[in-house]
């Protein structure tokens, strides 16, 4: 994929993509030419093979009709099938291919032409009846249905149902083996072969065919599949399925407005209820909104019977959980449980991504973990690239979550990678939010600054609510961690409006509210800082949780040390690291521990100040938060002071002289600061007497000179 944007300018559908890889057999430069002979040719017909560069099949040809008769008709065979073994195709005609090094038997028996370029050129060689006549013989020898089914269709001379209906069980089949470029192969076919005059199979496999693009990477030839079909159905159930599976691709593609009204328009065509029901559940899966998802799961739920369809059912159920939680209607434990049995029961593996998220919320991030990684394990054995790039990015975010960093940033590269090639534009930026996260987390500013800003503009042609509040959230970290509290209380404020515009009321789902309390009371607006306090420790009341019992205590803290209540800060912090013990978020205790020596450095215990300073940089280092560690180091040196030379300014004098010197006025540099007002006037005071300055406007050019002499 990347070989192909350097090198063409352009790249592929994933499922021709994976052919090429495959046909290239890790050769670069074939993989090249195969790519210019189908932007020269277009794209092979379903199972014809790829083209072959005009020079190249010559010259391979030429080698191969030197062989015997009876080796070129082996060989033919083996051009014809997708793999082959000993006994498929005889041994003794293939000995002069295996001299010529054109062929060879592996130890386990497998046959293999030496290049796909002998096979392809061969294969390409036959005459159209030649072709049909070995295929026809191959079906009548295959015992795998999807070998049969394919050679059958290869054979096939116009429209024919019982081939068609056959190719439907062998995609079936394919997809369940994790081949999802070869159940799209063998769809199409079975497309080609249903009789014009079957409507009805047409529009079904037609369907099905877009849905197995979906899943197989092609989200925009899915696309524009359904569209060529909608035009041309009338109202009903048929057009209604086209009008979900169209709508969730325009979803998936960044254009989430438009998808959610294609698939409302399918609800109101449709009239079987299975139909409603699978309606009904997408569009509360993707929904922005919780009260929407919680209305729309319930009205699915109503329409399925769990002992009829037992997976449609618990992936409902899932998300009627998670969209209760959301909308702060409580935790339904038995619910996730319940969904979590039928899925295993029903698939063999849990589909829904929802269990990973439940455990997260609640703080369980190793069984989130676990879910992930089984999740993406599932989806790569079925070949479902589609979901597997969301769950990547879901892991990547939950890696930095709990101070992983290099984990982290692999995760979200092969996140961006995959949702490239799949050409999903929501899960893009979904991933670039992801990506701006982890570095807001580890202290690469301006990069997290950069993407979350690409994201938002982005999103001024294609508005998508949720995913600006994930670039707001990243910016907003961003902001905080450089010290810009009043950009970081502007982004987190709009993160905050849409929560209330989506009706989502549970913190743990992005945990921002707490850096947003920090930024206001750090702005000295104690009014609005008390009231994002309060509201957190109403939702930790209502549902206790390590993360959000420390950080509602943490910003209680702080809270009561912008007014001067030191010993109730004391208090509210030691609740606070009470509440880290059972939580695996480093980055979140090394904050708390920031904030304890703060604390301790204003009610003038130093040597305590040091200790939590100093823990505050081992654990913060260790997180990999490489801003909050530079924080925290210029907090110890503070904390330190400087002993030897009386007429230097200490590191809090300096600190408090140059956000003077920027124009703020007392109260706001204690703010900052953390301290009281009293305490910055007497450092002012100090200040002046060793720069030898009186006022404010002579202060910054002594600290200019200062900065000199230090230097010096």
């Amino acid at each position: 994929h990347q070989m192909f944007r350097q090198v063409l300018g352009t790249s592929f559908a994933r499922p021709l993509l994976v052919r090429i890889h495959r046909a290239a057999a890790g050769n670069p430069f074939y993989a090249l030419e195969i790519a210019r002979e189908i932007q020269r040719v277009g794209v092979p017909s379903p199972g014809q093979p790829l083209p072959v560069p005009g020079d190249d099949r010559a010259l391979a040809v030429l080698r191969l009709r030197r062989l015997p008769r009876s080796t070129q008709d082996a060989l033919a065979q083996l051009a014809a099938m997708p793999r082959a073994v000993v006994g498929q195709i005889a041994a003794e005609p293939l000995a002069p291919a295996e001299r010529a090094g054109i062929a060879v038997v592996r130890p386990d028996g497998r046959v293999e032409f030496t290049h796909p370029l002998f096979g392809s050129a061969l294969y390409a060689s036959l005459s159209q009846a030649e072709r049909a006549n070995l295929h026809l013989r191959l079906a009548s020898q295959a015992s795998d249905p999807v070998e049969r089914a394919r050679h059958l269709a290869l054979a096939a001379s116009g429209p024919d149902e019982a081939t068609a209906a056959e190719l439907d069980l062998a995609a079936a089949t394919a997809n369940a083996r994790g081949a999802a470029e070869v159940a799209v192969e063998l769809q199409e076919l079975a497309c080609r072969l249903t009789p014009e005059t079957d409507r009805p199979a047409q529009v079904r496999r037609r369907v099905d065919l877009a849905e197995r693009r979906y899943f197989a990477g092609d989200s925009a030839g899915a696309r524009r599949g359904l569209e060529a079909l909608l035009g041309s159905l009338p109202s009903g159930d048929d057009r209604a399925q086209v009008l979900l599976g169209l709508g969730t691709m325009r979803w998936v593609q960044g254009d989430a407005d438009v998808g959610r009204k294609l698939m409302l328009q399918g609800l109101a065509e449709a009239r079987s209820a299975a139909l409603q029901a699978r309606i009904h559940a997408r569009i509360a899966s993707g929904s922005d909104d919780a009260d929407v998802g919680v209305e729309h799961g319930e009205a699915a739920l109503a329409l399925l019977d769990e002992n009829i369809n037992p997976e449609q059912y618990s992936y409902t159920l899932c998300t009627v959980a998670m969209f209760k939680l959301h909308a702060g209607l409580g935790a339904d434990h038995p619910a996730i449980e319940k969904a979590m049995r039928l899925q295993r029961a029903a698939a063999g593996w849990v589909r829904s991504p929802v269990p990973a998220f439940w455990a997260r919320n609640f703080d369980d991030f190793d069984t989130a973990r676990q879910r992930l990684e089984e999740l993406i394990l599932a989806f790569r054995e079925q070949g479902d690239a589609a979901q597997e790039a969301p769950a990547l990015t879901h892991l990547a975010r939950l890696e930095a979550m709990t101070g992983h960093m290099e984990r982290a940033r692999g995760l979200a590269a092969q996140a961006l990678e995959l949702v490239e090639q799949t050409g999903q534009d929501a899960y893009l930026n979904m991933a670039l939010c992801a990506q701006a996260h982890i570095c807001a987390y580890g202290g690469d500013l301006e990069q997290a600054q950069r993407i979350a800003g690409d994201v938002l503009r982005h999103l001024d042609d294609h508005p998508d609510l949720l995913l600006e509040g994930q670039a707001r959230e990243a910016l907003g970290l961003a902001a905080l961690t450089a010290g810009d509290l009043a950009e970081c209380d502007r982004q987190l404020t709009r993160a905050d409006q849409i929560n209330d515009l989506v009706h989502n009321r549970e913190p743990a789902n992005q945990r921002f509210q707490a850096d947003h309390a920090e930024a206001v009371l750090g702005l000295g607006a104690a009014a609005r800082g008390e009231h994002l306090v309060e509201r957190l420790e109403t939702r930790a009341a209502a549902l206790p949780r390590p993360w959000i019992v420390a950080v509602s205590a943490r910003c209680r803290g702080l809270l009561h040390a912008s007014r001067g209540d030191l010993a109730a800060a004391l208090a509210s912090y030691e609740r606070a690291l009470a509440g880290h013990r059972d939580l695996d978020m480093p980055a979140e205790l090394g904050r708390t521990l920031l904030a304890l020596g703060r604390l301790h450095r204003r009610r003038g215990e130093r040597q305590r100040a040091q200790e939590s300073l100093e823990r505050a940089v081992f654990v913060l280092d260790m997180a990999g938060a490489v801003g909050w560690a530079g924080v925290a180091r210029g907090e110890l040196a503070r904390a330190r002071g400087r002993r030897g030379d009386s007429g230097r300014l200490t590191p809090t004098e300096q600190k408090i002289c140059e956000l003077a010197a920027a124009g703020l006025r007392n109260h706001e540099i204690a703010a900052r600061l953390f301290l009281s007002g009293k305490t910055v006037e007497a450092n002012l005071s100090r200040a002046y007497r060793k720069l030898g300055v009186r006022s404010r406007a002579q202060l910054a050019a002594a600290l200019l000179a200062e900065g000199g002499r230090s230097r010096a």
